[in-house]
């Protein structure tokens, strides 16, 4: 059976740990940079964004994680509701 090795991130440190949202599922075979939104226990704040870089190396995986920036932002100025997909 071939095994796909996977991550997942929360946000540590908050008032009540078992409270806190696991981010999605990063497979480690996704070398390359994703970003992951990791949400506060309260729910209401703005969520803290991660930069996870995966990097290959020879026979060596990295990790580097970073705080992150939204990739991209979409701003609606136009007067009639607006579907992007």
């Amino acid at each position: 059976a071939h095994l796909n090795p996977i991550l997942s991130f929360r946000v540590s440190g908050e008032a009540d740990a078992y409270e806190t949202r696991w981010s999605h599922q990063v497979p480690l075979s996704a070398v390359g940079d994703s970003v992951i939104a990791l949400q506060r226990v309260d729910g209401e704040s703005e969520p803290l964004l991660v930069r996870a870089s995966i990097q290959l190396e020879g026979a060596m995986l990295f990790l580097v994680l970073s705080r992150g920036q939204w990739p991209f932002e979409i701003e609606n100025r136009f007067s009639q509701h607006t579907v992007v997909f």
